[in-house]
């Protein structure tokens, strides 16, 4: 999916999008993927999310900030060297 976007149009995003998606898409595949995994130790099964889980949670958020602040800022122009 990263590859599709990076070979359409790279050059049209924003700084910090890439960070952003990456961050959201790996860790949210990752958040599903521990629903259908065992408990690594039996504390855990008391646990309403698994500890993969639990881990995963700072980083999705951390990439939807990132994917927010990337729409929101503007790339200050390239400003032109008078000598």
């Amino acid at each position: 999916m990263l590859y599709r976007i990076y070979l359409k149009g790279w050059k049209k995003l924003k700084e910090g999008y890439w960070f952003g998606l990456f961050l959201t898409s790996v860790f949210s595949f990752r958040f599903f993927v521990e629903f259908f995994k065992e408990n690594q130790s039996p504390w855990e099964a008391t646990l309403p999310l698994n500890m993969g889980q639990i881990l995963s949670l700072p980083f999705i958020a951390l990439g939807v900030y990132m994917l927010i602040k990337s729409q929101k800022t503007q790339q200050a122009p390239h400003k032109k060297k008078v000598v």
